[in-house]
């Protein structure tokens, strides 16, 4: 949700990161209908889809998810995460990938 006025055109990424941190699939892609007309106060809802890859062993595993900016990858910083304020990415946990 735009909390003010976007003065960027961020795309947004959601990573799968095994217990080493290590990415296992993921999608980047920027949110519709781009981040600069995003009014303040609307929701968005972004959809994203990709592949977990054949070398993810069985496990649990989180999703990062954040919005960042191209062609320097600077990163949205979070500012209402308790315990990560300030953080570039929000983690997400608990995914079990099974055989």
């Amino acid at each position: 949700q735009a909390r003010g006025a976007v003065r960027a055109d961020y795309t947004a990424f959601v990573h799968l990161l095994d217990s080493d941190f290590q990415t296992n699939g993921g999608h980047d892609a920027a949110p519709q209908p781009g981040t600069l007309n995003w009014a303040v106060g609307q929701t968005i809802t972004d959809t994203h889809t990709f592949q977990v890859s054949s070398a993810a062993r069985p496990g649990v595993y989180q999703l990062e998810i954040g919005l960042y900016t191209q062609p320097d990858f600077d990163r949205l910083r979070l500012q209402t995460a308790p315990g990560a304020e300030g953080a570039d990415r929000l983690l997400v946990g608990g995914i079990r990938i099974e055989d």
